[in-house]
């Protein structure tokens, strides 16, 4: 993926909770999490991931969801920390990755994945992305956060990028994204999406022939296409999350206008070229 969207995703990216207090009113003599008040295990759950017990957090945040299941602030909670309990720290791999939101030197993301289990965090992306959508999309939440807030919206567009991404170049459901030449489509730094026919070598879009979008489509069934609408549909939502996320902010955004652009202009635009070619060409 490229430089700068990774410059981008490091300067903007956060999962902060900002609806809530951090600090515990009742200190030591209160256990957290043990408060039937909702109020309380809120501030419990902004405590204990402000203090990086992302597990504990969790813990409470459902807790509230099973009182309270259209309590946008611990919706929220629960997928920050979910992502956290898998190994999953969005602003803190992105930075990693970069190593400088001066610099910008970044290399794939998707190198961010290679030491992680990718099936807690694949699993984990999911569930977030559903948390979120319920506040951002669904508009059955309590409204203590917005469906228009800026931070939601940011952050569901990443995480649904990340989710179309894994979707179809993890089309083998082995888990392993990096180097593993089993799978059918690869996506490289620039959104250059390559695929391989078989057992031959992985080729651009635009230099499949139709005798291969064939053999492809013999070779996979509908299953294939499916995956590709299905990551188009989730870059799609991404781009209208990033929209509303730059309109949150006075006067527009540049940087997310332009990771807006970036996803839309170039991977939607690989993806469409690929879902066209697989449901247009005739076996």
């Amino acid at each position: 993926m490229r430089n700068k969207l990774f410059a981008a995703l490091a300067v903007i990216s956060v999962f902060a909770v900002t609806s809530c207090d951090n600090k515990n009113l009742f200190g030591k003599f209160h256990k957290a999490g043990s408060s039937a008040s909702i109020e309380v295990l809120l501030s419990d759950a902004n405590s204990a991931l402000a203090n990086d017990n992302p597990a504990e957090a969790k813990a409470i945040a459902d807790k509230i969801l099973a009182k309270d299941p259209n309590n946008s602030e611990a919706l929220y909670i629960s997928a920050a920390a979910g992502l956290k309990v898998a190994g999953f720290d969005v602003a803190g791999i992105l930075i990693s990755v970069i190593g400088s939101t001066a610099t910008a030197d970044a290399g794939s993301l998707l190198e961010s994945f290679a030491n992680l289990d990718l099936n807690a965090i694949s699993k984990a992306i999911d569930i977030s992305v559903q948390q979120l959508k319920r506040i951002a999309d669904d508009g059955d939440t309590n409204g203590a956060i917005a469906d228009d807030d800026i931070d939601v919206n940011l952050n569901l567009g990443i995480l649904e990028i990340l989710n179309a991404a894994i979707n179809i170049i993890d089309f083998n459901d082995n888990y392993t994204i990096l180097n593993d030449t089993s799978d059918v489509v690869q996506i490289d730094d620039n959104y250059k999406v390559t695929v391989k026919v078989g057992t031959g070598t992985y080729k651009s879009v635009s230099e499949l022939t139709d005798d291969e979008v064939v053999q492809l489509k013999d070779l996979h069934g509908d299953a294939l296409a499916n995956k590709v609408g299905e990551s188009i549909t989730q870059i799609d939502s991404a781009v209208n999350h990033f929209t509303v996320a730059s309109n949150g902010v006075a006067g527009g955004s540049s940087i997310m206008d332009d990771l807006k652009n970036t996803v839309s202009n170039d991977l939607k635009t690989e993806f469409d070229d690929f879902y066209s070619r697989l449901t247009s060409t005739s076996t």
